[in-house]
């Protein structure tokens, strides 16, 4: 596993301490990879909480936007300055219950460069069209959901825990910016819908069920929600 590459571990977060520690202890838990950087954006959460983030969870990095700004802005901060080709991200508020092992994503994105994006967010209850594909890699052999971008559901593209390669965002360009969360999420989702010839989405049949859960409260219609409708 030496030969491995590098794996951002992107968390976004804004202004609760609490939430974030639970999922940031069980991503440590429970992530498996040979070879993570631990990330935290942050979108410039007071300074007593961002300093408290810092010094009691102590990622490997931390960004902080220069002010309150939003999810898009606060994300495309942090994946601007990440050098590595592989980034998985996920919100302050995603518990990952069971163990997770991104070597099968990681080597399915570096060996088939038509597929951009591996998602861990459950697939169950939505109307997602796919194909079942078998991917070899070496010695190995990998069943994939292929998403189809002709599903009859939207968010064929999800916010939710998903594991990235850097000519994902190179094709479908980064997040638009100034929107609140479900707007931000929404144009992102047709942005790649409508790219036909762009990168796919896998995902694995084991997590068509999902091994993450909502904590908490979102941001989502809130005062803290900023931005355009």
């Amino acid at each position: 596993m030496s030969d491995m590459p590098l794996v951002d571990v992107l968390v976004i977060s804004y202004d609760r301490l609490d939430i974030l520690t639970r999922t940031w202890r069980a991503l440590k838990e429970r992530l498996h990879y040979p070879k993570l950087r631990w990330v935290i954006a942050d979108d410039h959460s007071p300074d007593s909480v961002f300093e408290e983030i810092r010094d009691t969870l102590q990622p490997d990095i931390i960004f902080r936007t220069r002010r309150r700004s939003g999810w898009g802005v606060n994300v495309n901060n942090a994946l601007k300055q990440l050098d590595s080709d592989f980034v998985f991200q996920t919100e302050d508020d995603k518990l990952l219950t069971e163990p997770l092992d991104l070597v099968p994503g990681v080597k399915a994105l570096a060996a088939y460069p038509e597929f951009g994006m591996v998602r861990y967010w459950a697939l169950a209850g939505h109307s997602l069209y796919a194909h079942l594909r078998e991917l070899r890699i070496g010695g190995e052999k990998f069943q994939v959901w292929h998403l189809l971008k002709n599903s009859p559901f939207l968010y064929v593209y999800s916010n939710g825990p998903h594991l990235k390669h850097r000519r994902f965002h190179e094709c479908y360009r980064l997040y638009p910016e100034g929107y609140k969360l479900g707007v931000t999420e929404e144009a992102f989702a047709h942005t790649f819908i409508d790219d036909k010839e762009g990168p796919g989405i896998i995902a694995f049949p084991e997590f068509v069920r999902g091994r993450f859960r909502d904590i908490g409260k979102s941001w989502q219609l809130t005062e803290f929600d900023i931005g355009e409708d």
